[in-house]
């Protein structure tokens, strides 16, 4: 695939990414963080997006460098990131665990999803740990 390399013809395809992303997450009903994000889900999607820009970051094959595209990451497969056809990449395991505290939530996971542009990452939460954002 042809790297885009038009500023404004990359502008476009972010958008379009972004709105995909939106439609996505409204169709399934997947919760959005809005306002500020907590300093410690702050500190996990930044070491995401380092690894990311590090080219450390595992990420789905479906995912060119050819443009922007909408993708999901989740904090419990750190550094893997995938496209919205290969998510049950990110499936949780048998024994999760929360995102913050690392405890097992129980029958009580709190999911919600933060939405950075193109990008979501899913954040699981014990009772503990969850509160309405």
């Amino acid at each position: 695939m042809t790297r885009i390399t038009d500023p404004a013809a990359f502008a476009d395809q972010h958008q379009a990414a972004v709105s995909h992303l939106d439609r996505i997450l409204d169709r399934t009903g997947m919760g959005m963080t809005l306002g500020t994000v907590e300093p410690w889900l702050s500190d996990r999607i930044d070491d995401l997006l380092k690894a990311i820009d590090n080219g450390q970051a595992e990420t789905c094959p479906h995912l060119s460098a050819g443009g922007p595209s909408p993708c999901f990451a989740a904090l419990w497969r750190p550094g893997r990131i995938a496209c919205p056809a290969c998510t049950s990449s990110l499936e949780l395991d048998q024994d999760p665990r929360c995102s913050r505290c690392g405890t097992d939530p129980g029958e009580q996971i709190g999911l919600r999803t933060v939405q950075l542009a193109n990008l979501a990452v899913l954040v699981i939460e014990c009772d503990t740990c969850y509160a309405p954002h």
